[in-house]
């Protein structure tokens, strides 16, 4: 598990430096890629689990302070067992740049699965979900992120820092 969370750090330290290239321009409204990570926990089945949590988004802003965009949460542990929600979502920022406080919140497919590294596969039964958070921008392009996931036989919570080109 450290080595995972070794590897994952310099992901993401080089996609920190990465989205510093001239493809954005800086402004909220237009092309956004972001990713995110941090530490989360799943509750289910009187049961709860803590692990990693990676956040992923992709979409554009429709102006200063409205962001829309794919999102793919996801919440790991014990492995390669994950808890995910993968859908639409949108952020709306108070302030035209940052700092800002900001909401944020996803709908769409909930998964408890697990991944098989020989098959290259996932199993696991999608349900409807949604997710709701609330971030603070606290550098342009950088924030900290705590969201709520839930569908009928799970929740999870998250708390991410994230890195959102634009």
């Amino acid at each position: 598990m450290k080595k995972f969370i070794l590897v994952a750090i310099i992901v993401y330290l080089i996609f920190a430096i990465v989205i510093q290239t001239e493809a954005f321009d800086g402004k909220r409204d237009g092309f956004v890629l972001g990713f995110g990570l941090g530490a989360g926990k799943v509750y289910f089945s009187k049961e709860n689990h803590t692990g990693l949590s990676t956040d992923f988004k992709i979409g554009a802003g429709v102006s200063k302070h409205v962001v829309l965009f794919w999102a793919n949460q996801f919440i790991w542990y014990s492995g390669l067992t994950y808890y995910r929600l993968n859908g639409i979502g949108g952020a709306y920022y108070f302030k035209p740049s940052s700092p800002s406080l900001y909401f944020t919140g996803a709908i769409g497919l909930a998964t408890l699965g697990t991944i098989d590294p020989v098959k290259f596969r996932s199993d696991g039964i999608s349900k409807f979900g949604m997710g709701f958070g609330v971030g603070y921008e606290f550098s342009k392009n950088y924030s900290f992120e705590a969201n709520y996931l839930t569908e009928p036989d799970a929740t999870g919570i998250k708390i991410t820092i994230n890195g959102l080109a634009y």
